[in-house]
């Protein structure tokens, strides 16, 4: 007889194997989209706090010319964590720490966040692992990101350099020398390049930052005056806004000046300690003052700077008068307007100056150059005016200029009174094709050297005195041109002119020759 067994109700090892199977996927399922919910909440985050940073701190640098960073905690791009493709390709190879509390933001996303020194882009610190890759920051197009700086290279130095070298006020301003901190520290390394002791520096490097990390404004009045600075350098950088009256003192003595603050008292650099500097260079940021006269401009007293690097278009009136050893200047802004008196009584008997004048520029003003050491004025094709006295003898000054050419300059139409009086040194004029007037005494007293005057065709006049006293064209030879229609009083007076045809049709004065 056959035993027959009964099926019992129940759930077999499959039925339950294919439920776990089944349980498992649903979980992986929801794991995946609960991870991901969360990641795209925390990119959400970041990006917020990413976006809010870059934004309040350009505002910030905008304002104060230096980044809302701890300026002692920095990575390079080697610790910075990250895959390659999510770093600005723009970045330098310093990253500081963003104080979030100088711009007044408040993080969503848990971590700090740091800036590149170079494009200013942000990169968080805790960054996000999605699907094997490594993200500090949401991906973006990183060129709109690239900060164009006009920061010298020679302010690295001060953005490096400590600031608790120095005393602060309130405002922020530097008012000395901390002088129980630098007599504790003057054996130490870390400040062997800044100073020996209190007194006796080496090199005064003006830093970006105070201690507590905010922007330094300005320098006060006498901040420096007992400071002896021995030969060395002072530099003082772009994110300095104002610098008061005489920071320097009659013993002060720095070979060099590197400035690029804002706004500068005319008396900043005044004293006797200021006579041993031999180089100068001027920052994008500067504008500078105007002195009221020859010999109190901003760096009148360094009568012994040979080399001047001008890197603003803001240059003072009188600025550079009574540097009389100035030997080279170079022009590496679009400067469009030399000021009354701004290279004025640069000449002595032992140098002459080569200046090499900007395509951008449109005006020499009164006196810019007078009594000056520049030895040839080959004119900018965009320039349209020279002012009176602009490079003459003024007050029995001696101007070395031997050489005008216009070079193709057209926009000049007039030769205005004494422009060139007084240039001794002055052999010979080819007019401009613009010029249509050389005015009264513009060349007079150029004595014996000046012999060759060639006109162009657009001339219609030479004014009283013009040529007065030029003895060198005894010998030497005027042509002409057919459209001049007046020769004033002694225009070529006491000149001995031989060789002379003038147009029909010229009204010339008796008393012209």
């Amino acid at each position: 007889m056959k035993k027959f067994v009964k099926k019992e109700n129940g759930v077999t090892i499959i039925t339950i194997t294919l439920m776990v199977i089944v349980i498992t996927i649903i979980i992986s399922v929801l794991a995946f989209y609960a991870r991901n919910s969360i990641q795209m909440e925390q990119f959400g985050n970041m990006r917020a706090d990413i976006e809010e940073i870059e934004n309040k701190a350009q505002m910030y640098y905008i304002e104060n010319g230096v980044l809302p960073i701890d300026q002692k905690t920095k990575k390079t791009r080697g610790q910075m964590k990250g895959d390659d493709e999510f770093f600005n390709q723009n970045d330098g190879d310093t990253y500081y720490l963003v104080n979030t509390d100088f711009i007044g933001v408040t993080k969503v996303y848990d971590t700090q966040y740091y800036i590149n020194e170079a494009t200013h882009t942000v990169y968080a610190e805790n960054t996000l692992e999605v699907g094997k890759k490594n993200y500090p920051r949401p991906k973006e197009v990183f060129d709109k990101l690239h900060v164009e700086s006009k920061t010298p290279s020679w302010e690295d130095e001060c953005f490096d350099a400590p600031s608790d070298m120095f005393t602060y006020d309130d405002s922020g301003y530097i008012t000395g020398v901390d002088k129980e901190f630098c007599d504790k520290h003057r054996n130490d390394p870390a400040y062997a390049k800044y100073f020996t002791d209190s007194i006796n520096w080496k090199n005064i490097i003006i830093p970006a930052y105070q201690s507590n990390g905010k922007p330094i404004i300005g320098i006060r009045k006498n901040a420096f005056t007992g400071v002896n600075l021995n030969g060395g350098a002072l530099k003082i950088p772009g994110t300095v806004k104002d610098v008061e009256s005489t920071i320097l003192g009659g013993g002060s003595n720095p070979k060099e000046i590197f400035i690029n603050a804002k706004i500068i008292d005319v008396n900043a650099f005044r004293g006797a300690g200021f006579q041993q500097v031999t180089k100068i260079t001027i920052g994008p940021s500067c504008q500078m003052p105007d002195g009221a006269s020859c010999g109190n401009g901003l760096f009148s007293m360094a009568v012994n700077a040979k080399e001047l690097v001008i890197g603003t278009t803001c240059l003072g009136a009188y600025a550079f008068s009574n540097c009389q050893n100035l030997s080279t200047i170079t022009i590496d802004a679009p400067i469009e307007i030399i000021p009354e008196g701004c290279f004025m009584n640069n000449s002595n008997a032992n140098s002459t100056m080569k200046i090499d004048l900007p395509s951008s520029l449109r005006r020499i003003e009164k006196r810019a150059f007078a009594n000056g050491a520049i030895a040839e004025l080959i004119m900018p094709e965009n320039l349209e005016y020279i002012g009176e006295e602009a490079f003459a003898s003024v007050n029995w000054g001696q101007p070395r200029l031997n050489k005008i050419d216009f070079n193709g300059n057209t926009k000049i139409t007039e030769i205005l009174p004494r422009t060139f009086k007084g240039c001794s040194s002055l052999r010979s004029v080819t007019l401009g094709a613009g010029v249509k007037v050389i005015g009264e005494s513009a060349f007079e007293s150029c004595q014996n050297n000046l012999s060759t005057l060639i006109c162009n065709d657009k001339l219609e006049r030479i004014e009283q005195s013009a040529f007065r006293y030029c003895n060198g064209f005894q010998n030497g030879s005027v042509k002409f041109n057919s459209g001049l229609k007046y020769i004033g009083h002694f225009a070529f007076g006491n000149t001995n002119l031989r060789n002379k045809q003038i147009p029909s049709g010229t009204q010339c004065e008796s008393d012209a020759f």
